[in-house]
């Protein structure tokens, strides 16, 4: 998942760094940058382009890197939202939400439900497992 998510674009900016929660005592970053050295194999792979921007990867606990407080917020929004069928938080946030991939909701797509401003999440719409 890490690897699409950067698709396409590690090579937009001067220099990338990157944030990702720790949780408990596991140490996921070895992991995390073999998915972004994969990301940017891909990305020259498939453009003849070289993807060469420096690239930061840290692990950091979510109390210590505000940013990471606010995306488990909206992470939390968007669970309840798929797991509970509530939508009141996930409302409360919604202007805050650009694009919700759903990479298994493939009634439609193969790759996925793209979900934005012109096809908007909302409780009907989310795929009954």
């Amino acid at each position: 998942m890490v690897k699409r998510l950067f698709r396409d674009k590690l090579h937009k900016a001067d220099e990338n760094e990157i944030v990702f929660a720790r949780r408990g005592k596991s140490k996921r970053r070895l992991a995390l940058e073999g998915s972004i050295e994969k990301a940017k194999k891909n990305f020259e792979k498939r453009w003849d382009r070289s993807s060469d921007k420096p690239t930061v990867i840290r692990s950091k606990f979510p109390w210590a890197a505000p940013g990471l407080q606010v995306i488990d917020y909206y992470l939390w929004a968007l669970q309840r939202l798929y797991e509970r069928g509530e939508a009141r938080y996930f409302n409360l946030l919604r202007p805050g939400y650009r694009l919700v991939v759903d990479l298994d909701d493939k009634r439609n797509n193969d790759y996925g439900e793209y979900y934005n401003n012109s096809n908007p999440l909302g409780p009907e719409k989310i795929k009954a497992f």
